[in-house]
Parts: C-alpha cells; structure tokens; sequence
C-alpha cells in the first residue's frame, strides 16, 4: 500500500510592511536579488520591473502589494505590483508606484 499526498498552496495577494533588504550582490558590487523583511517573515523579491526599482533602496522602510508564493526551495517569495517607501529620511520625500 503507498500513500502519495501533495500539498498545493495557492498564491495569495498581500500588503505587508517592512525593509528592504540585500539578497545577493554579483562581483562587480552590483545588487542581483533584494527580499523584504517584516517582522515575522523574510520574502525574496520576484525579479521584475517593479521589484527591480527597489535595488537601489536597501534600509527602506516600505509598505508592499503583491503575490506571496513558496519557491522550490520552500523560501517564500513576494511578486510586488505596487509600493511606497514610507521611511522618509532615507528618500527625503514619500514615493509611490502603482
């Protein structure tokens, strides 16, 4: 007898606040990968247009939409389809992308 059991867990849209993070740097220095760390969880950023504008943010305090998901490696992973930078000392003025 085998028993075969798969847990699927769908993706789900989310606002969460938090910093951004450095995930990883290539050798010329070069930000490659960035999460978004709140209080209770780590996401890795989702490479995409959006996520990428944040590279250059790293300490930020933001406040992030987007789709949580679990990659392959059982990390979770945030798609961002909009942010503000709420941490206006570091910017020196509130920004927003929708």
């Amino acid at each position: 007898l085998v028993l075969c059991s798969t847990l699927t867990i769908a993706a789900e849209k989310v606002t969460l606040t938090g910093r951004v993070q450095i995930h990883a740097i290539n050798e010329d220095d070069t930000v490659t990968a960035i999460s978004i760390e709140t209080d209770d969880e780590a996401y890795l950023v989702i490479d995409n247009a959006t996520g990428r504008r944040l590279y250059k943010t790293p300490g930020a305090d933001i406040k992030v939409t987007g789709i949580v998901d679990t990659n392959a490696e059982g990390q979770k992973t945030l798609s961002i389809t909009s942010y503000e930078i709420v941490d206006e000392t570091l910017s020196g003025e509130t920004e927003g992308i929708q």
